[in-house]
């Protein structure tokens, strides 16, 4: 499965697809995010207000070699780099496997959303 991860921080929204971003022929507004059916299939995920409600979430420390950062959020979702800057790529990356593998895993907190 692949899961697109997109963040537009002008508008403080984050779009989450699931496979390849799909028409999708029903929504529910659930709080603050947007759930998208196409024939009762989710298929992807606007979170409204994201940074307001998420807030950077991601802890980042110093090591010996680098650094490391986890998401308290996302227990099992963890990073290292020799920089900040690759850490934090890395922790991007990090999270869209682990969407990836709660999703297959039908662990995700967006499965019981479906109609």
């Amino acid at each position: 499965m692949r899961v697109g991860i997109d963040y537009d921080s002008e508008a403080d929204v984050l779009y989450i697809s699931f496979q390849t971003p799909q028409q999708a022929n029903d929504s529910i507004l659930e709080e603050n995010a947007i759930y998208h059916y196409r024939d009762q299939e989710l298929v992807g995920i606007t979170v409204l207000r994201a940074a307001e409600t998420y807030g950077d979430r991601a802890v980042i420390e110093a090591t010996a070699t680098g650094y490391s950062a986890y998401s308290p959020d996302w227990p099992g979702c963890v990073s290292t780099g020799a920089t900040r800057d690759a850490v934090k790529e890395n922790m991007r990356e990090a999270l869209i496997f682990h969407l990836e593998g709660l999703t297959l895993d039908g662990k995700g907190d967006f499965e019981g959303h479906h109609p």
